[in-house]
């Protein structure tokens, strides 16, 4: 008598999003160290138009690095706790804040 192996189908996890996700995540990625790399540019601009000084022009960076270090931590810690989709909204809510603001 022959032995039968039954074979157990696995759920496919991915359904092909995971290379948009790497794409979107890259690019991100560009995006920000571009935003870091060329500040010496943007730093020329800030203390013309505001009339500040080096040194306040300089925590705008600054200020950058911290919010990068600070939230993502956060947001590690929060997508263990909650589903992703909530915390997916919810910086979306967020962005869509800070860029109405900045307007």
């Amino acid at each position: 008598m022959e032995d039968q192996t039954t074979r157990t189908k696995t759920p496919t996890l991915d359904k092909g999003y995971a290379w948009v996700v790497c794409a979107t995540t890259f690019a991100f990625e560009i995006i920000i160290s571009v935003i870091f790399k060329t500040f010496g540019v943007l730093h020329i601009q800030l203390k013309e138009l505001f009339g500040h000084g080096s040194f306040r022009t300089s925590l705008v960076p600054f200020v950058m690095s911290l919010c990068w270090v600070i939230f993502s931590p956060l947001g590690g810690y929060l997508a263990f706790k909650y589903p992703r989709s909530i915390i997916i909204i919810i910086a979306a809510l967020f962005s869509t804040g800070r860029l109405y603001t900045a307007i």
